[in-house]
This record gives C-alpha cells, sequence and structure tokens, in this order.
C-alpha cells in the first residue's frame, strides 16, 4: 500500500501533463520532503541536518553583511579612490601609504563579505538541486557540507576580529588572580 499522496497520485495518474515533483507536490498537498514521499534523500543520513544548516547560514551572513555595513564600506571605497586619485596626495608619502593601506583593508574586507555570500549561494544551490533531482549526488551534499563547515568557521573568525578591532585591542594585556572573599580565607574559623 503506498502511504504517500504523491507516489499514489504519481503511480495512478496515466495522463499526458507536467509531473515535476514540484506539481505532484502542489496537487497533493503532500509535505514537500516527507520520508515516505523523498525516501532517496534519507539515504544521506544528514541531509536535513544539512538543509538547516543551510538556512541558518544563509541568515548568519546576511546579518553578518549588514552588521559590517557593507553599503558604508563601499561608499568609503569609492571616497578613498577619489582621494588617492588626486595628484597632491604624493606630496606627503606618509599620508599617501596611509590611505592606500586603508583602502587595501576596505577591499579585503568587501571581498570577504562577498566570498560569503558567494560560498552559502553555492551550498543552498546544491541543496535545492538535491531537493530536485530525482537522484543523490552524495558527492555534492558532502562538498555542500565542507563548504557550510568551511564558512562557519569563517565567520567565527570574522566576527572575532571585529570584535577585536578597538583602538587597544592590539596591545598586550596583563591579568592578575589573587585571592579574596571565599577560598582559604573562607575556611577559617574565628
Amino acid at each position: 500500500m503506498i502511504d504517500c499522496p504523491r507516489l499514489l497520485l504519481a503511480a495512478a495518474s496515466s495522463a499526458p501533463g507536467p509531473s515535476s515533483a514540484a506539481c505532484r507536490r502542489f496537487a497533493t498537498g503532500c509535505p514537500p520532503f516527507s520520508l515516505s514521499c523523498r525516501g532517496r534523500l534519507s539515504s544521506f543520513p544528514d541531509f536535513y541536518a544539512l538543509r538547516k544548516d543551510v538556512e541558518l547560514a544563509v541568515e548568519r551572513v546576511n546579518e553578518v553583511r549588514q552588521d559590517a555595513g557593507l553599503e558604508q564600506l563601499l561608499e568609503e571605497i569609492a571616497s578613498l579612490e577619489n582621494k588617492s586619485g588626486d595628484s597632491t596626495l604624493w606630496d606627503d608619502p606618509s599620508k599617501a601609504q596611509e590611505l592606500l593601506v586603508a583602502l587595501t583593508e576596505l577591499k579585503e574586507k568587501v571581498k570577504l563579505l562577498n566570498d560569503f555570500k558567494s560560498q552559502v549561494e553555492e551550498a543552498d544551490t546544491i541543496v535545492q538541486l538535491t531537493e530536485e533531482l530525482d537522484s543523490i549526488d552524495t558527492g555534492l551534499l558532502e562538498e555542500a557540507s565542507k563548504i557550510i563547515k568551511a564558512l562557519n568557521k569563517a565567520l567565527d573568525n570574522f566576527e572575532m576580529a571585529r570584535l577585536l578591532s578597538g583602538p587597544y585591542d592590539k596591545e598586550g594585556a596583563v591579568i592578575t588572580i589573587s585571592a579574596g572573599a571565599g577560598g582559604t580565607d573562607a575556611q577559617r574559623e574565628y
């Protein structure tokens, strides 16, 4: 007995017309990726976890790009490029060097943010293709999993670097730990 309305419709229907999974899913109201409907997806044990990880990564990348002020960074790059085109820039070599270093850092930051977006889009495309195809390519799913793991690690590093980008964060620190209330003082009886 077929317990999935989509498979039942596909088995019973011999009428010509669209027979894609999307059309059958729409016609039957069957959940798009239930285990009974898409048993083949369950052959990749972490498909549903991977799909969720990709969705979370898409959200995280969008948040990081927004929090980093991508629009503002692009405006700053345009401004610095205009200043770098000024003929009097090289009259003060140290000022010119600072400007070019700042311009390079901003361009690298924008490139990194764009790389995050392209990586998450690649993983999302792989997952979407897998959902639409009738066969599963575990190699592609493993690649998507690797992309997401590497992307999450890169996002963690990017966020940590942003947290530690203050004017004094590059300096060293001295931490002193001394006993106070509690410890051996609390154990003495007076």
